[in-house]
């Protein structure tokens, strides 16, 4: 999943994505990519850094599902009340925003989506095929049904 913390469709699939998840336990990983659309969301690049961090403390996905409920807010004072609520150690959370290591993760990322001509978020593979946008279940259903009997 290339997706960008910013974008409503992003955050909108997000229930279909768990539906897929429940569905389908043992078949399929999800893989997060940062996708940070700037020149849109301004505030997108120190969010996807904020779950980075989380995720340096085993916290990444309780932090993007906080991130996708206060998607009107990724002020610094809000994404420090984030971590808190997550159970982040403070002092390591405010350390690691100003780590350049998870900057380049991020970068690595939207190279990668560069380079696959990804222009928006959210965008999947599912091994080779991809789906674009907001998607249906059944849209995910029939491409990971294809690739399961392949």
């Amino acid at each position: 999943e290339f997706s960008c913390f910013s974008c409503p469709a992003s955050r909108d699939i997000q229930p279909i994505l768990k539906q897929v998840l429940e569905k389908y336990p043992d078949k399929i990983k999800l893989v997060w990519k940062d996708l940070p659309l700037p020149e849109l969301y301004p505030d997108s690049p120190l969010a996807h850094l904020a779950a980075r961090c989380a995720q340096a403390q085993n916290k990444f996905w309780p932090y993007q599902e906080k991130l996708w409920a206060n998607q009107d807010d990724f002020s610094l004072d809000n994404l420090k009340r984030i971590s808190q609520d997550v159970g982040l150690n403070k002092t390591d959370f405010a350390k690691c925003l100003s780590e350049e290591k998870l900057k380049a993760l991020i970068a690595a990322d939207v190279d990668e989506a560069s380079q696959l001509l990804i222009s928006g978020a959210p965008h999947f593979y599912i091994n080779s095929q991809e789906i674009v946008g907001i998607a249906t279940l059944e849209d995910f259903e029939r491409v990971i049904n294809a690739e399961l009997s392949r």
